[in-house]
């Protein structure tokens, strides 16, 4: 049965766009466009489907056939769905062996069946997907601990903090080309910028010549370029509760408010003209998801806070999610604007 998700986007503060000297800037009122979501499949209900159970979704990706990959980091395993939703067979194990998984983080289809995933311990895995494919998966250690990646045609971008910038441009054989990018945080504690920035979000855009970035923990996104690491323009999210503080004093005698920061934990591409950033409300990990469209060009965002699923990839109209709560679960939606509706 056809579920219809709206996602509304209006009456929002808006953040104006920052200069090219790498500044966060003001904010402005705006509205953005209305997105509603039409559900296509969902996967990981227990009481629908127990064989279709997941023990803790971290990231997925389609690819050009509409197949979904997710990246299940209770059982290292990818679990691979057709566009209706079909069961394929799983890809990825346990280990620490070329082509294999210990602590994985994040997950890129990279095009000409081969899916990319960044572990913690084992660095960039590069894994087939096809049955023609019968290259072996490989793994390229890196000198740094990663949180997120993208990929820009030949390059590979890893958010992580290293030689004091938390950007790196690395080879798929884990070998650093350049490292870039400011360090964001609270100045009246500098001994935390660094620990705060090691882990955070980044998304490519090589139409643009484009790298957004967004620490996990403090909300201000920021753009370069890809060729050479020149900042282009800075953003503060405004309605997001950077890092250090406190809503509630009494959180732990009324466990109604959150204490301590949002969390960024999507930052990805919508199109090839915006991103999707989303921050969680709190520590825990079925709270409420805040959305921000964001225009890659300019830098204007538009926040909202609402519940929402994780948007974590979107391709010819289709846009990929998952949630936690009771259950982890991912479906598949349709994508419909307030002018138009995508087929996919």
């Amino acid at each position: 049965m056809t579920i219809l998700a709206r996602l509304v986007l209006s009456s929002l503060l808006a953040v104006a766009v920052g200069g090219c000297d790498g500044k966060a800037s003001a904010s402005s009122e705006g509205e953005a466009p209305s997105i509603s979501l039409a559900l296509l499949w969902e996967k990981g209900d227990s009481e629908v489907s127990p064989d279709q159970d997941f023990g803790r979704i971290v990231d997925a990706a389609l690819d050009e056939e509409l197949n979904a990959y997710v990246l299940d980091a209770s059982t290292n395993n990818i679990r691979v769905f057709d566009r209706n939703g079909r069961s394929l067979p799983t890809l990825s194990r346990s280990g620490r062996g070329p082509g294999e998984l210990t602590e994985p983080v994040s997950l890129v289809h990279g095009g000409k069946g081969t899916l990319y995933v960044l572990d913690r311990v084992n660095g960039l895995v590069v894994i087939p997907t096809s049955n023609s494919n019968t290259a072996k998966g490989t793994s390229a250690p890196l000198p740094f601990i990663g949180s997120d990646f993208c990929l820009s045609r030949e390059r590979v971008i890893v958010f992580g903090s290293h030689n004091g910038h938390p950007l790196h441009e690395v080879t798929f054989s884990g070998t650093i080309v350049k490292s870039f990018g400011d360090f964001d945080g609270p100045m009246e504690y500098p001994q935390h910028v660094p620990a705060l920035n090691s882990n955070g979000k980044v998304a490519c855009f090589p139409e643009l010549d484009v790298v957004l970035t967004v620490p996990k923990l403090f909300p201000v996104v920021r753009a370069y370029r890809l060729a050479d690491g020149a900042p282009l323009w800075a953003d503060s999210v405004r309605g997001v509760v950077p890092w250090g503080v406190v809503v509630n004093p009494q959180f732990y005698s009324t466990g109604q408010h959150r204490d301590g920061s949002d969390e960024a934990i999507v930052l990805r591409p919508l199109d090839t003209e915006q991103a999707v950033l989303q921050y969680r409300r709190s520590h825990q990990i079925d709270s409420a998801v805040a959305t921000c469209v964001i225009t890659i060009r300019t830098g204007g965002c538009l926040a909202v806070r609402d519940s929402t699923p994780r948007l974590v990839a979107a391709r010819d109209g289709l846009v990929l999610s998952f949630t936690h709560g009771d259950y982890h679960k991912v479906a598949l939606y349709r994508r419909r604007s307030a002018n138009r509706t995508v087929e996919p």
